[in-house]
């Protein structure tokens, strides 16, 4: 296994845009939520 090759960067990219995603999708839901509330 060729740890050099761009394919081994692969699942850290994922990671971080999987985190990326989790943390506005998390932050929109406080954001209606609060926006709920204030209703």
């Amino acid at each position: 296994m060729q740890w050099e090759t761009p394919q081994a960067l692969l699942p850290c990219r994922v990671r971080v845009l999987t985190l990326g995603f989790a943390y506005s999708g998390i932050s929109f839901v406080c954001l209606l939520h609060r926006a709920s509330l204030a209703t």
